[in-house]
């Protein structure tokens, strides 16, 4: 909901979504793996013809949906030594909860002006941003932890050759410079 907020995108909650899989019908499915841990399912959903109307919609609707857990696939992808082949231009490396909001409003932000931008995970450690980053053929990482926060600035590092500096943590214009 934080993320949700901060996105400036309005929601409603509702304490009558049921969440499992009382309301599928016929089909399920469930992709797992072996090599998350505990944290084995990669993929899930199902048919659920009947929750339309069991929500107030005129008649049972055939319909189908599913998600997929984009960090396990991330750790999956990264994991496997698999390298990403389409070139992603930014990847942000946030350290901590604050830098993931922060990072992630920028990544929208980005994305608007047409760039391709990953969003990392606040709770990773830096060694593990700059894997995925790599796994993710990214061009350039912005690193941004508290320190950063603090000063305005966040740091980024061209992975083609190692070279690094230091750019505005919220000015948009600066991203685009970085990668012309």
């Amino acid at each position: 909901k934080d993320l949700l907020y901060a996105l400036g995108i309005s929601f409603v909650e509702n304490p009558m979504i049921v969440r499992g899989l009382d309301y599928y019908t016929r089909t399920t499915f469930e992709v797992t793996t072996q090599h998350l841990g505990a944290q084995k399912a990669v993929i899930a959903g199902g048919r659920y013809d009947g929750l339309v109307h069991e929500f107030g919609g005129p008649h049972d609707t055939a319909a189908i949906g599913f998600a997929i857990g984009m960090e396990r696939m991330a750790e999956l992808l990264d994991n496997s030594g698999t390298r990403c082949q389409l070139p992603h231009q930014l990847y942000f490396a946030p350290i901590g909860k604050e830098a993931e909001t922060i990072s992630l409003l920028l990544c929208e932000l980005l994305r608007i002006k047409g760039l391709s931008v990953l969003c990392g995970e606040g709770s990773l450690s830096l060694k593990r941003h700059l894997k995925v980053s790599d796994r993710f053929n990214a061009a350039f990482v912005i690193i941004i932890g508290q320190e950063e926060i603090e000063k305005g600035e966040a740091l980024w590092r061209r992975l083609s050759d190692g070279q690094q500096g230091v750019v505005g943590i919220a000015k948009v214009e600066d991203y685009l410079r970085l990668i012309q």
